[in-house]
């Protein structure tokens, strides 16, 4: 190999790397902004934080008073099919004592 072909492969290697260098560094700025972008998302989700906690508080109390409610209609519906129960019972014994 010649000193020309040497430096020529030299000032290849130079130019390879400082293109490389430079991916490098936009690449470090993409990272960056992503991560500032990252950074705000999370501080906008842990400002929202607060609020969905107490939504849940707040979501969890009405389930409670929904249940709370199903059970008593349902109470209240056994109650009235026992005493359609009844009545029908009332009504076959007069039929009965009619025959």
């Amino acid at each position: 190999m010649t000193q020309e072909e040497l430096d020529a492969s030299l000032r290849r290697s130079r130019a390879i790397i400082e293109e490389e260098r430079a991916g490098i560094e936009v690449e470090r700025r993409r990272q960056e902004k992503a991560i500032s972008r990252q950074e705000a998302a999370i501080a906008r989700h842990e400002a929202l934080l607060p609020k969905h906690e107490k939504i849940d508080a707040e979501w969890k109390e009405m389930v409670r008073n929904s249940t709370r409610h199903t059970d008593a209609i349902i109470a209240e519906l056994k109650e009235h099919r026992d005493e359609r129960r009844a009545l029908l019972e009332a009504i076959f014994k007069v039929m009965d004592r009619l025959d």
